[in-house]
């Protein structure tokens, strides 16, 4: 009997203990789940959320990039909010006439931000069709004035004409180079509307397209799988902190197709866990880790921006 009693005691206190470990465990994964970032997939994270992702982002831990160990600046927070106020922004998806999607035979999408300067990405004026108006009424108002006898010398160099023949030569050189602007920015502008589709936010840069990149409606109308290369320029950081950007992304470039992400210095640490918590989380960690976080005058810079290719896996 006293063996009995000292088994039932034993098996209590097992319970018992059991029970207690059990109850830690929960509290400990309740806990962590408070803790522990889940990265919405259909809209921005609040500043709060983002603090949280950031401070549990391993990367983020290795590099000393934490909120813990630097707090948000002024910029990232303004970044934070703009993304989240302008996150359902829509254009209409509207084509430029004859430039609709369906007849566009390249393979090529270059994403836009407008004119508007600020923490962008870089502009190589891809987006942006030459517009030789300007100089045409340039040159046209150097050959009135001088056909009308108003100016005697040469406007750049300030050198008078000798005789009538002089300046006579001069104004058909001038002429001439109308004639050449306008054929090389025709040109230009051909080749760009050949080998480039245009998406933008600001219609008066005339792109092909009015649309956001990171609408699901604007962007609808793209056929999946439509282009091999997709390129970003003077895209705001705020577009890259929407996670609805990625699955676009992947819906309208080919299978072995390349991204190519142009992001402010600003954002640098913001999208780490937004691009993990997508499909292209490990070749992204592996790139911004080469371009920025191995390279520690980049990592102290706001402004300026740095490149990211990343691929469409098949």
């Amino acid at each position: 009997m006293a063996e009995m009693k000292v088994n039932v005691k034993m098996i209590k206190c097992f319970f018992y203990c059991f029970i207690i470990t059990l109850s830690s465990l929960l509290i400990f994964k309740l806990s962590y789940a408070q803790t522990m970032p889940c990265i919405p997939k259909d809209r921005v994270m609040t500043t709060d959320e983002f603090k949280i992702a950031i401070n549990n982002n391993n990367l983020l831990k290795q590099e000393r990039m934490t909120v813990s160990d630097q707090s948000l600046n002024s910029h990232e927070i303004e970044m934070i909010e703009l993304a989240n106020k302008n996150q359902n922004s829509h254009f209409g998806g509207v084509f430029e006439r004859g430039r609709e999607i369906y007849n566009f035979t390249g393979d090529t999408l270059v994403v836009g931000g407008g004119k508007i300067a600020g923490m962008r990405g870089e502009n190589d004026g891809k987006t942006v069709l030459i517009d030789n108006k300007t100089k045409e009424l340039e040159i046209n108002e150097l050959i009135a004035n001088l056909s009308s006898g108003k100016w005697t010398s040469d406007p750049y160099t300030g050198e008078i004409f000798k005789t009538y023949i002089e300046k006579k030569s001069y104004i058909q050189k001038l002429k001439r180079k109308k004639f050449i602007y306008k054929a090389a920015f025709t040109e230009k502008n051909k080749d760009i509307l050949n080998r480039y589709y245009t998406l933008n936010i600001e219609n008066a840069v005339r792109p092909d397209m009015l649309a956001s990149i990171i609408s699901e409606s604007d962007t609808s109308s793209i056929p999946d799988k439509k282009f091999m290369h997709i390129e970003f320029e003077n895209v705001p950081c705020e577009v890259f902190l929407n996670p609805k950007l990625y699955p676009i992304l992947e819906r309208i470039t080919k299978p072995g197709g390349t991204i190519k992400l142009s992001v402010s210095y600003v954002c640098r640490r913001l999208i780490v866990p937004v691009v993990q918590a997508t499909n292209f989380s490990e070749e992204f960690t592996e790139k911004i880790k080469a371009v920025v976080y191995n390279d520690i005058k980049k990592n102290d810079l706001t402004y300026g921006s740095y490149q990211i290719e990343l691929s469409r896996r098949i």
